[in-house]
């Protein structure tokens, strides 16, 4: 896909994890659409505002978008001008004036002139969020390398020591970290609030976060729970994503629709992939094709590839 999309889900087992979830407030209303094999921006009209001559692209967010040209990753702000230009190997959307770029063999934090404020030396690391971004480095165990990973402030100085298997962004107060193999929530002091016995996690959004449970058959099926770690909507999809705009996607049987916060499906699973809505449109997959839909259902952008 190379449309820049993002979800985060901690998989303890399989580390299966998308890209850190940018909050939708942060997000400029331009929506990124392929044409002739480039990408785009157009606005919530379908109306063209930035001409596909991309590789790849993200989200507009904190002013910037992530863009990908020659296999280089760099940052465009809203009327298409490069602000960042693009030489890094791997990027990450901004996130509290910060974000995350790969070059070599680490990753580290630039700000938005592009001046590294955080050295390159992570092995993983994620997006700044209430302050702190969770970061791995490698540590020795007997013979065996293991990932550790912890938190850090906007100095690179550690706040909540290297300890986990996994760790998410902070989200509403709360980020899901891996512990023996379970997933559950810290707080910014690093104490466990909700305790780890979810097979997977995501960050809380609109009060609600999704997790991975396993059945009885062995099966894993996905539902949300509140901050209090009570179970809201029952897991019963096969995937699912954060909520946004009252709404989260989730898939069944191989399609993909949204429900509301009670679990009920306003558009019903017809899509071979579906993004969290953003500014009042949610993006789609029909057929490797990307499109963009009202909450109603109806295109505003029909796919395209």
């Amino acid at each position: 896909m190379k449309r820049s999309t993002a979800i985060l889900l901690c998989f303890v087992l399989g580390a299966v994890g998308w890209e850190s979830q940018s909050r939708a407030e942060e997000r400029t209303p331009l929506f990124g659409v392929e044409a002739h094999g480039k990408w785009g921006f157009i606005d919530r009209t379908g109306k063209m505002i930035i001409e596909p001559r991309f590789d790849s692209v993200s989200n507009v967010v904190e002013g910037l978008a992530r863009v990908k040209l020659n296999e280089r990753y760099g940052y465009i702000d809203e009327t298409g001008t490069s602000i960042i230009e693009p030489t890094f190997e791997n990027a990450r959307d901004f996130s509290e004036g910060l974000a995350c770029v790969y070059n070599k063999e680490n990753w580290g934090y630039i700000d938005r002139t592009g001046r590294y404020v955080i050295e390159p030396q992570f092995i993983q690391a994620g997006r700044f969020s209430d302050g702190l971004a969770g970061v791995s480095l490698r540590d020795k165990t007997g013979k065996i390398w293991v990932l550790k990973f912890g938190y850090i402030d906007k100095t690179g100085k550690w706040v909540i020591d290297p300890q986990f298997e996994l760790a998410g962004d902070f989200s509403e107060g709360l980020a899901s970290v891996g512990v023996s193999s379970k997933v559950g929530y810290i707080d910014r002091t690093g104490h466990l609030i909700i305790a780890p016995t979810f097979d997977g996690a995501g960050n809380f959004s609109e009060g609600l976060a999704l997790v991975q449970i396993r059945n009885q058959s062995g099966g894993m099926k996905v539902g949300y729970i509140d901050k209090t770690g009570k179970i809201v909507i029952e897991p019963r999809f096969d995937e699912g994503w954060w909520f946004s705009d009252g709404v989260a996607p989730v898939s069944v049987g191989g399609k993909w629709g949204y429900i509301d916060r009670t679990g009920t499906f306003i558009i019903h699973p017809q899509f071979d992939l579906a993004v969290p809505f953003h500014a009042g449109l949610g993006e789609v997959k029909v057929e490797e094709k990307w499109g963009y839909i009202d909450k109603g259902g109806k295109y505003v952008w029909n796919p395209t590839n």
